[in-house]
């Protein structure tokens, strides 16, 4: 794990995780609902 430097940036494998799996879910939901909105607006 010495790669990544995880804890010179002050964080471990877990956090890192679930900051991937937020961003994911937020990407998802946008690609998701941004045609619908834009189609809403004409």
């Amino acid at each position: 794990m010495g790669y990544f430097k995880l804890k010179e940036n002050n964080t471990n494998v877990k956090r890192e995780i679930a900051a991937g799996i937020t961003t994911f879910m937020t990407m998802a939901y946008i690609l998701a609902v941004n045609p619908q909105i834009l189609g809403d607006a004409g």
